[in-house]
């Protein structure tokens, strides 16, 4: 008798650690979860803003660069649109990650940098709506490009943080 009752008490301690470890266990996992969802959604939001990026970038690109009056209406819609898209992810991917001190303050110059680059956009739009082509030409392949890739920069170095972040599949 004395036997079983030690096996049943090895038992008993054994399923009273399991559980110990499955409860203990239930709050990490859901900690974790809710860690990489809140990184992954940074991620996405932050990509797509990239597109965006350079989707209004390309968009300006026609503007500048086409002849075509029903292309330019179109191009400059385009533009204004995905430049709004762009900096709004931005903003939304800022808001997620604020507890990150390391994207906080590489973000530091983005509304200066976002602003001189679109405001440079509307530049470039008045030229060309005031017929002068070849300095609307001038400034998006000078001043403009640099302040573009000033912006990509964010971007990039942003994205780069935040996958870092992420598990890959590998």
């Amino acid at each position: 008798m004395k036997g079983r009752h030690t096996y049943t008490l090895r038992l008993s301690a054994l399923v009273l650690l399991l559980l110990c470890v499955v409860v203990s266990i239930d709050p990490a996992v859901d900690r974790l979860h809710r860690y990489l969802s809140k990184h992954t959604t940074a991620a996405t939001l932050l990509h797509n803003a990239d597109r965006d990026l350079y989707q209004s970038r390309l968009a300006l690109a026609s503007l500048v660069f086409s002849h075509d009056v029903l292309i330019n209406q179109a191009a400059e819609g385009e533009m204004l649109s995905n430049a709004k898209q762009a900096y709004d992810g931005m903003i939304q991917f800022q808001a997620l990650t604020q507890d990150r001190p390391e994207i906080t303050s590489t973000l530091e110059s983005f509304e200066h940098t976002f602003s001189n680059w679109s405001t440079e956009n509307q530049t470039i739009i008045t030229l060309l709506k005031t017929g002068q082509t070849s300095q609307a030409e001038t400034v998006f392949l000078g001043s403009n490009e640099v302040n573009f890739t000033s912006l990509r920069g964010l971007y990039d170095h942003s994205e780069a943080l935040i996958s870092d972040e992420i598990p890959s599949n590998k």
